[in-house]
């Protein structure tokens, strides 16, 4: 069952218990270390679910198009997932959360004004300028 705003407040909770887990996991071991160890045992719960489900542990793509996407998302994902860490590691986790989301939010707004053509309202307007008050009020310290 499909519950949009239950999954996205799991999804809340998840995010601060991660970040401050890894927060305590880097006082330990490297970054590389942890992006290693967490990727190579996501694979695994995963290819156990894709065994005992009789799939194939690694798909058939034939389009060239999503080959190419896949190579720039785990290129892209190692990136995000270093450098997350590396801020994690040094600095406050809620000025960290709340100024990536505030940045993604406003990143997003305009991609998609620029070239998913979507067409703005002054409450659309109105909620970017808060959101970058919010960050700069947070970051204020």
């Amino acid at each position: 069952m499909y519950n949009y705003y239950f999954f996205l407040i799991i999804l809340g909770v998840l995010s601060v218990i991660i970040a401050l887990n890894k927060q305590n996991i880097l006082k330990d071991i490297s970054i590389e270390n942890d992006i290693f160890l967490t990727s190579l045992f996501v694979a695994i719960i995963f290819g156990l679910f894709k065994l005992i489900k009789k799939e194939n542990i690694i798909p058939k793509i034939k389009s060239e198009d999503t080959k190419l996407r896949l190579c720039g998302q785990i290129i892209f994902v190692s990136v995000a997932l270093y450098l997350g860490s590396l801020i994690i590691k040094n600095e406050n986790i809620i000025i960290f959360k709340s100024m990536s989301k505030a940045l993604s939010l406003i990143i997003l707004f305009i991609f998609s004004v620029c070239f998913l053509k979507l067409k703005i309202n002054l409450y659309m307007v109105i909620g970017v300028l808060f959101v970058l008050m919010g960050a700069y009020l947070l970051d204020q310290r």
